[in-house]
């Protein structure tokens, strides 16, 4: 990508005017960190009895890389299971840099933790689990986005009750 080409492609995500010295959150890079797939030996859709249970499970992590930028990353695992057995398990990371700016402590939090992997990163994570299952020849399963604000409320709850501090680390 030339500089050209990544400077339209961040001023297309960011958050505020270029220019300004207001908040800014902007996209710099977005990639998939790692990603895990285990499949039954075998695995045969058509042969199933009975009806699959399907859970997935969303965590976040996020390191300062340089005084302004952040690297966020939004882990999706997905788990099908028949009976006792795992039938299907796929982890995926998917992470993006941010450059940040203007924000207060709270407020980054609250971009880093729950706007960023919501709007931004979890469509990425959903469309490479739908891929790998469609190169599996396995049904894909739509995954609908959490409210990542509710889990970040929740969050915040559950670290006031055990009197934790919220930092970024």
């Amino acid at each position: 990508m030339s500089m050209r080409d990544e400077s339209d492609f961040t001023r297309k995500f960011s958050l505020t005017a270029p220019g300004t010295d207001e908040q800014q959150f902007e996209v710099r890079r977005i990639y998939l960190k790692n990603v895990s797939f285990y499949v039954t030996d075998g695995y045969d859709i058509s042969s199933l009895e009975g009806t699959p249970h399907t859970s997935f499970d969303i965590r976040t992590s996020d390191a300062p890389l340089t005084e302004k930028l952040i690297e966020v990353v939004l882990t999706v695992t997905l788990t099908c299971k028949m009976d006792d057995r795992v039938d299907i398990l796929i982890e995926v990371n998917q992470a993006g840099i941010f450059l940040t700016r203007g924000y207060s402590a709270s407020e980054l939090r609250y971009m880093v933790r729950s706007f960023g992997p919501c709007n931004i990163l979890f469509p990425y994570a959903r469309e490479v689990i739908d891929d790998l299952l469609s190169k599996s020849d396995i049904t894909p399963i739509h995954l609908v986005p959490p409210n990542f604000d509710t889990l970040y409320e929740q969050y915040l709850l559950r670290q006031a009750v055990l009197g934790n501090g919220d930092t970024l680390n």
